[in-house]
């Protein structure tokens, strides 16, 4: 899959290139934005384990409706509310 546009590449696979992408900027901060989301199990497990594994000590800010997303980065949760 590595030759062909990402605009033919599969949900999944777009939001794994997306996390990659993330991942690899030059910058001190990281704002994922539901980048779990559509993934199966397995698929989540091994984006979580690169997430943690490529950190490198930078500040992770995640916007999640799932609470597991943010076990498994083992994060600081602060939940958004109207009230």
């Amino acid at each position: 899959c590595l030759k062909h546009p990402v605009r033919e590449l599969s949900g999944g696979m777009r939001r794994r290139v997306a996390l990659v992408r993330a991942m690899i900027a030059e910058a001190d901060t990281l704002l994922l934005d539901e980048p779990f989301n559509g993934l199966d199990s397995s698929t989540k497990a091994s984006a979580v384990r690169y997430v943690m594994e490529n950190q490198r000590g930078r500040t992770c800010l995640l916007a999640t409706h799932d609470p597991a997303d943010a076990d498994g980065l083992s994060a600081q949760i602060c939940v958004l509310t109207r009230d």
